[in-house]
This record gives structure tokens, C-alpha cells and sequence, in this order.
């Protein structure tokens, strides 16, 4: 671990005047950090809050309910017209509780929610030719800001932040966009955020951490993460309250404190973690750590950063977000004392002192064509006086093979996409089909499964599975968007 000389800023930070309303749940381990430049709906940004918990305050669905499936084809029309909503990573609910803001390789769109059948509003779309490995497309992560009582959403492409808002006829209109400075031939955005006083802030695949105001009228300057040469970052980053950012690369676990005078970012440290060889394993879409930083914590007992690492077999590892020091490290095997290999592509969920790591352990390079369905979702309990993190149950029999988890503190329930494991009459196991899986938080107790269907119509490929309004479960698939609802009886 490497700690680093305060800036200027880190002193004043303190002393910024923002509007934050903080609410203590249940077990006073989480805290609720209303950010007054989201839209104020169940879902605003990538991840659910710019902490990147995925957990919701929205109840869920239940298993008493009766649960009705609606599915939106990845060619949707508009009039005559056919358009793309191919695998949208997030989907970010407005505060008019009727549309759904996507975006997807090739477009970014509207979805009209508030019938028993989602709908296509409009799209815009991707005025270049869409290079998937290269990441040259819209980009996974994306903010719907409130500016000035309006919506706006914001998006990282590979070079520049777009945002655009809603006409009052329903279109799609490009209202700003921000061109990075200096972003090289082989660089491009990848994870983006928005901080407590509004200003967004980004990091790309080699390491160089920004901020832009929300109006994308100016930004900072752009700092280096250490370890340039060899650093690769594949996922989103983390904002806590006093705005300091979180961001884990291929290297380090790093910590950057932000001058709301000057807007910059100045690097606090940055620790070691075990990022594994130095090539990619199957399905993974980086080395090192496959998870975007999640925050946990409250101002009593302190804040800390969890990610999983690239080991044999993964650990989830807890970092003190004063110090860096990394305080637990913990191996994830699914009750399999015998395995060698674990790994995960998922960010960690979390709520209270309570996360959940599901398992990615791959065969194939392309796992979502495939269809790769390994076993396992694990539960550990971090302990902040001791630093203890134990596990606390495992699901076997179920698959969240490339989707990142919610769960719904009003219904204390984990929601995923997931696979059940089904044995055939000759005792042979394989992956059944999609569904949503709801767990009971506390004791693992799996309550319901509902089936979907089989390939990748509704295979989530990397999509966030989310908790929306009116007990609906949504995420986006490999060729659409799947939402879970409670029929009316």
C-alpha cells in the first residue's frame, strides 16, 4: 500500500455544501446517499448509486406473487420501422415512472413502460461503424442526471461524453457532448459516475481518471493512475459521499480525492491486490479484478471498498477507504473445498455489512454464445471491528453466469437472471432454463424461481438485473430487454 502526501483539496472537501440525505436502514450498517442531481426514480445510474451497491430501497417481487413475463424483441419497431436494442447493459428509470432511458452497441433509446407491454419510443443512433472488440460503442455506464429540474442522459462513448433528453413528442434529442483530451490510439472511455456536487467523473481502459460538469461545458485535469505501463481498467469506478472516487485496475486498488475548487482529482493511494498472470481468462472482459469497486459502510463505523481479485481462486477483498490498507481478503469457492479455480465478472453486490459474489468461472472465451453456466452464489458478512469477512451461506444449484445481481431491501430479497440446475433421469446435471431467482438475504433460502426460456433471447450478457417501480424486476439480454412484473388480481 501506498499512501500519499493530502493535497489541498482533501482538506476543504469536507466543507462542501451539498444537499445529502442520509437515511440509516436496518441494521445500521447502510447508509442511503441521495444524490440531488440523479433523477429521483429506483434506478438513476449504473449500479443503482454511485457508491455501485446494486441494491435497492424499491420492494421486489414476492413469492406469492403471480409473476408476468414481458420481453421487448432486439428488433423493436417504431411505425414501420425496425431499430436495434441489442444488449443494453443498464437501463435507468425517469422520475415520471413511464420511461426507461438504454443504450446498446448500436443505439441509445426510450422504452415506454407504463403498459403490460414494454414499448419502443425512439432510439439514436451510433453515427459510426460499431468495432466490438475494441469497445467502440456506446459505453456500459451511464448517469441520468437532473439539471436545472430537467432529465438528462449521460453516456461515455469511446472518446467523448454525450447527453440527451426527451422531447415533449417523445424524441431523442442530442443536447451536449465533451471530447476527452488526448485520449490515445488505442485508449477509450469505460466507467463513468457523477459526484456530490454534480460533476461527473470518468476513468478510461488505461488508467486516466477526469471530471466534467454535468452541462459538459468544462472539465479537470485528467490524472494517471500508477502502474501506466502495465494497467488495464475494465471496469466503472465508485463515488462516495465526500466525493472521493475508487477505481481498480489491473495494479492497484486506488483512492482519488477531488478539489471542489479547481474540479481536479488528486491520487490519496493505492494498494496491491493479488491481478493474478498477466492473461485474460475466459469470459473475462479485462485482467485483474472483474468487479466495479462497491462501497460499504457509514460515518460510525467507516467506509470501505470491496472487489473481488484475479487469483486462482478469487478472493473478495475489503479495503479501509481512509488508509487503503486492505483489511480482509477472503476466498470464494461455493462450498467446494476442492476447487482450484474461481473467478467472477461480476461486481459485488452489496447492502449493510453483507455482500454476494456469484460464480464466473468459464470455459469458454465467448461464455454468453455458449452458454456457460457455472454454479454458485456466496454470501459473506464483513465484520468492521474485527475485520472478520465469513461466509454466511452458498446457493449450489443455481447459475448467475453474466449478470450482476440486485436485491430489494423492502422485500430483503437477492433478484437475479440465473439458471437452475436440473438432473435428468440417468443422474447426467445440466443448466435448465432462464429465469428470475429471488433468495432470501438473510438465510440464503432460495423462494421462488420463475422460468423465462431458453438461449440468448434472454440471456442477460453482462446486464444488470434491477429493481424498478411497482415491484418490477428488468434487465437487459443479449438481444433485448426482459422485465418480471405482478400481475393484478
Amino acid at each position: 500500500m501506498k499512501r500519499l502526501k493530502q493535497s489541498r483539496g482533501i482538506k476543504v472537501l469536507v466543507m462542501v455544501a451539498v444537499s445529502i440525505a442520509i437515511s440509516i436502514l436496518a441494521g445500521g450498517a447502510n447508509e442511503e446517499v441521495k444524490n440531488p442531481f440523479l433523477a429521483d426514480s429506483p434506478w438513476p445510474i449504473a449500479h443503482q448509486d454511485a457508491m455501485a451497491q446494486d441494491s435497492s430501497n424499491y420492494p421486489g417481487l414476492l413469492a406469492t406473487d403471480s409473476i408476468d413475463t414481458d420481453y421487448i424483441e432486439r428488433f423493436a419497431s417504431i411505425g414501420a420501422h425496425q431499430k436495434q436494442i441489442t444488449d443494453p447493459i443498464s437501463l435507468l428509470y425517469s422520475s415520471d415512472k413511464k420511461t426507461v432511458w438504454g443504450s446498446s452497441f448500436f443505439t441509445v433509446f426510450v422504452l415506454d413502460r407504463s403498459g403490460s407491454k414494454l414499448k419502443l419510443l425512439d432510439q439514436f443512433e451510433s453515427p459510426f461503424i460499431v468495432n466490438y472488440i475494441n469497445k467502440d460503442f456506446y459505453g456500459s455506464y451511464s448517469v441520468l442526471a437532473k439539471i436545472n429540474g430537467k432529465e438528462y442522459f449521460i453516456k461515455a462513448k469511446r472518446r467523448s461524453i454525450e447527453s440527451y433528453t426527451l422531447t415533449s413528442d417523445h424524441k431523442i434529442k442530442r443536447a451536449g457532448r465533451y471530447i476527452i483530451k488526448g485520449v490515445a490510439k488505442e485508449e477509450h472511455l469505460v466507467g463513468l459516475s457523477i459526484n456530490q456536487s454534480g460533476w461527473l467523473v470518468f476513468v478510461t481502459n488505461k488508467g486516466r481518471v477526469g471530471t466534467v460538469s454535468n452541462d459538459l461545458s468544462q472539465a479537470s485535469e485528467i490524472v494517471q493512475l500508477p502502474g501506466y505501463e502495465k494497467l488495464d481498467v475494465s471496469n466503472s469506478l465508485a463515488v462516495n459521499k465526500d466525493n472521493s472516487v475508487y477505481v481498480v485496475s489491473s495494479q492497484y486498488m486506488n483512492r482519488l480525492n477531488w478539489d471542489p475548487v479547481t474540479h481536479n482529482l488528486y491520487l490519496a493511494w493505492y494498494t496491491d491486490y493479488d491481478n493474478g498472470s498477466s492473461s485474460q481468462k475466459p469470459g473475462r472482459l479485462g485482467i485483474g479484478s472483474g468487479s466495479t469497486p462497491s462501497l460499504m459502510g457509514n460515518d460510525k463505523d467507516g467506509y470501505y471498498v470491496v472487489i473481488t481479485d484475479d487469483a486462482d481462486v478469487m478472493n473478495v477483498d475489503v479495503f479501509d477507504c481512509s488508509s487503503g490498507e486492505m483489511v480482509a481478503s477472503t476466498p470464494v469457492d461455493f462450498d467446494d473445498p476442492s476447487a482450484t479455480e474461481s473467478q467472477s465478472e461480476q461486481s459485488v453486490l452489496v447492502r449493510g455489512w453483507r455482500a454476494i459474489v456469484v460464480n464466473n468461472m468459464y470455459v469458454h472465451d465467448n461464455p454468453i454464445y455458449h452458454g456457460d453456466a457455472p454454479m454458485g452464489i456466496e454470501q459473506l458478512v464483513f465484520d468492521p471491528q474485527s475485520h472478520s469477512f465469513e461466509p454466511s451461506w452458498v446457493v449450489k444449484n443455481y447459475s448467475v453466469p453474466s449478470g450482476i445481481p440486485t436485491m430489494s431491501a423492502a422485500t430483503n430479497m437477492m433478484y437475479a437472471l440465473a439458471k437452475k440446475k436440473i438432473v435428468a433421469p440417468d443422474g447426467t446435471e445440466k443448466a435448465g432454463p432462464w429465469g428470475l431467482v429471488g433468495i432470501d438475504w438473510d438465510t440464503g433460502k432460495v423462494a421462488f424461481f420463475h422460468e423465462a426460456g431458453f438461449g440468448l433471447k434472454y440471456n442477460s450478457a453482462y446486464a444488470a438485473t434491477e429493481v424498478g417501480y411497482d415491484n418490477e424486476i428488468i434487465s437487459g439480454t443479449a438481444l433485448g430487454v426482459l422485465r418480471f412484473t405482478k400481475r393484478d388480481e
